[in-house]
């Protein structure tokens, strides 16, 4: 029996589209769940997945690998996203409210509420709303704990000032600020409703459209549209920007990255999602099958991919291995950007920002427009003081993304 099935459960409940995760993490995800539930067949593990939440939700945990780090896009935009809340609290009178969906392991949540703290913010005047589709990602944000591999591009001193030393290798966020952000489960994917209301005055949504079926684009840019505020701010990646409603948005300049503004223009699109959110149902966890109710043979997967293998140990504080291991790819078999990129990111995890630039460079050279690495190396660039570069870095990424020449 084929994935199909699975695929097309995974395209209605979640609206991820499985061959955006790359050819093999899908069918890899399920063999692992195979393998960990000791089932040697497939179909078996069909039947389980499509019908316990719990299994689902394992299944989801093993794909939606959350990709952030503190203050991503450099510290600058998030001072300014701040800024801008405190500003719209001060001339609307009430506390400004922000919205970072999906909002992963909780980084940039954290990042935004950071900023907030430093200016002198307190609840009162603004809030954050944190949304993931992960009940696994939710549960590590609540817990605010981090390795290193979540700094590694943020001042050391932030983690000085408001993390507290976790040992062995982990920092915990301090209280005042953990508690500024509040975090539920949400689907992008499904009509908007009263639990996931705004008008929210800012919404970061980064990197996630790349990821959805085109029926969960259409309705996951409806609900931003519904969410966002008159003259609120829409934070996006580049691969999102183009897809906004024509005239309803004007592009500012905020330290580059792509940040736009609701036209005063064209009144707030409030209706465009108003169909109720339905919940997934509950149902009866089935009891997993005795063997003597599976098929005897279980079909061929692929292995799993190396580089998610390595992001796994560098993500619980196992840079020393992650490094060797991505070292060993590079010795072991053809240089690609992705290793170049990985090994860059590792370096930066680990404090050594010149071997970072150097590796985000070959990555480059191997593949010019490898988005990740052109992100990286313009925030090194732009900490080395070279702004000329880091604008040009930036800009192609724009287009690389967009599909465009490189």
């Amino acid at each position: 029996m084929s994935l199909a099935r699975l695929e097309r459960v995974l395209r209605e409940r979640t609206g991820l589209d499985p061959a955006s995760l790359g050819p093999l993490a899908f069918s890899a995800a399920v063999k692992a769940r195979v393998v960990a539930l000791g089932l040697n067949a497939l179909a078996a593990y069909e039947a389980l997945a499509t019908t316990n939440d719990t299994e689902w939700n394992r299944l989801l945990e093993a794909l939606l690998v959350p990709e952030s780090w503190f203050f991503r896009g450099g510290r600058a935009l998030f001072d300014e996203l701040a800024q801008h809340l405190l500003r719209t609290a001060t001339k609307q009178n009430r506390p400004a409210r922000a919205l970072c969906v999906p909002c992963g392991i909780g980084e940039e949540p954290y990042s935004l509420a950071i900023a907030l703290h430093d200016l002198g913010a307190t609840q009162a005047t603004a809030t954050i709303e944190a949304w993931d589709l992960s009940e696994g990602h939710l549960a590590r944000a609540a817990s605010a704990r981090y390795t290193a591999f979540s700094f590694r591009e943020t001042d050391p001193r932030v983690r000085e000032q408001f993390f507290q030393p976790a040992p062995p290798e982990a920092w915990q966020l301090l209280p005042e600020v953990r508690h500024a952000v509040r975090f539920s489960r949400c689907n992008l994917a499904l009509p908007a409703n009263e639990k996931h209301d705004g008008p929210f005055d800012l919404v970061i949504c980064r990197n996630v459209f790349i990821y959805l079926t085109d029926v969960a684009r259409q309705q996951a840019l409806a609900n931003l549209t519904h969410w966002l505020a008159p003259e609120g701010l829409l934070c996006l990646s580049p691969s999102e920007a183009d897809r906004l409603p024509r005239g309803e948005f004007v592009r500012l300049d905020l330290t580059g990255s792509l940040v736009y503004q609701r036209s005063t223009q064209v009144p707030a699109a409030r209706a465009t999602a108003s169909a109720t959110v339905r919940n997934e149902p509950r149902r009866v966890p089935p009891a997993i099958p005795s063997e003597h109710d599976l098929p005897p043979v279980l079909p061929v997967l692929p292995a799993l991919d190396p580089l998610v293998a390595i992001r796994d140990a560098a993500d619980r504080g196992e840079l020393g291995p992650a490094l060797s291991h991505c070292q060993n790819l590079l010795s072991n078999g053809p240089p690609t950007a992705d290793v170049f990129s990985l090994l860059g990111v590792l370096h930066l995890a680990s404090g050594h920002t010149s071997d970072a630039y150097d590796s985000f460079t070959k990555a480059l050279y191997l593949q010019p427009d490898h988005a990740e690495s052109l992100e990286h190396l313009a925030l090194l660039s732009e900490q080395r003081g070279d702004r000329n570069r880091a604008a040009a870095l930036r800009s192609k990424l724009k287009r690389s993304t967009r599909g465009g020449a490189s």
